[in-house]
């Protein structure tokens, strides 16, 4: 019988497996080096996790920023709404750290921005005496200074005042600075016994009151009572300044605020100053003494009149003007 020249059929099989498993295992092999490979220029374009770290410093100067710049937009946005335009809001001074910011947040107090902007157009004659005061109509002064813009026309005009000689014009000029300011409502009037709210100067004013710098008052914490010249002493500016932690900071002053930046920091931010039915004192001063106002049943942030004593009454607030090249 001739041989046939025919392969078993179930060898030839064999084989084709054989082969078959050498080429996946081939493939195979080239994948896994592919993708090894591939993922080398991840590693070297997007880093390890190591390079993700960021150290406690460079988390401290963002979130320094962060805030930085929440404050700075919050002013431009502020400013915008009550002139009309654009103010160019400086850089926040270097001694008001983020550290410092919270803690003065915690005890009421918040910076602000109040551009070098006069409020009112002076004409005068060609000798530069006065002979017209008229305040600028910007669109978000809703309540101006001064008893034409009091329900009953209470109080002094303001603007007249500065006319007649009894204010420096500059009683209509802002700072130009950042300043430092108490937030907190004025409280209603209860017979004297009223108090601001978690008033941080509350020990203060009755550590001053038992050492006999300002007179006695039958709450010896208040801050009603107080004359303007006791608001001026030395050592009650300190005490003020210490309550706040501010004696460090170099550039900084402490005083209460003049008329027109009560009226104006009420007007772009605290309208509630407006309410309460008691007087805040301010530094303004003339022939008559110095001024009060805010009383709300008055005409709150538009009613400002002359004081020359103390009352139970009359009550302040603390100011902290920061120099504008800090």
């Amino acid at each position: 019988m001739p041989s046939s020249s025919l392969e078993n059929p179930f060898n030839k099989q064999r084989k084709r497996d054989s082969d078959k498993t050498a080429f996946f295992k081939t493939v195979l092999s080239s994948k896994k080096e592919a993708g090894r490979k591939s993922k080398m220029p991840l590693d070297e374009d997007f880093g390890t996790e190591d390079k993700f770290f960021v150290s406690p410093e460079e988390q401290k100067r963002m979130e320094d920023e962060r805030i930085f710049g929440e404050i700075i937009s919050r002013e431009s946005q502020a400013l915008r709404r009550f002139f009309g335009k654009e103010i160019p809001v400086p850089a926040i001074p270097k001694q008001a750290t983020r550290e410092r910011i919270l803690e003065w947040r915690q005890l009421g107090f918040e910076l602000h921005y109040l551009p070098p902007i006069s409020l009112a157009e002076i004409k005068r004659d060609p000798e530069g005496k006065i002979l017209e005061v008229k305040p600028i109509d910007f669109p978000g002064w809703k309540k101006k200074p001064g008893a034409r813009y009091t329900p009953d026309h209470d109080g002094i005009d303001f603007f007249h005042d500065v006319e007649f000689g009894y204010l420096d014009p500059s009683a209509l000029e802002l700072p130009g600075a950042w300043i430092l300011v108490d937030t907190r409502e004025k409280p209603n009037y209860d017979h004297g016994e009223q108090m601001y709210a978690n008033d941080p100067f509350a020990p203060a004013l009755e550590e001053l009151r038992k050492e006999k710098i300002v007179k006695d008052f039958k709450i010896k914490g208040s801050r009603f009572n107080l004359s303007y010249w006791e608001l001026e002493k030395t050592e009650v500016l300190q005490a003020f300044a210490d309550a706040l932690n501010l004696r460090t900071i170099s550039g900084l002053t402490i005083g209460i605020p003049r008329a027109i930046e009560f009226n104006i920091l009420g007007n772009i931010h605290y309208p509630q100053w407006g309410k309460g039915n008691t007087n805040e004192s301010f530094s303004d001063r003339g022939a008559s003494g110095c001024l009060r106002g805010g009383r709300s049943n008055f005409g709150g942030l538009s009613y400002i009149t002359w004081f020359s004593s103390r009352d139970p009454d009359v009550g302040f607030r603390v100011i902290g003007r920061f120099s504008s090249n800090l």
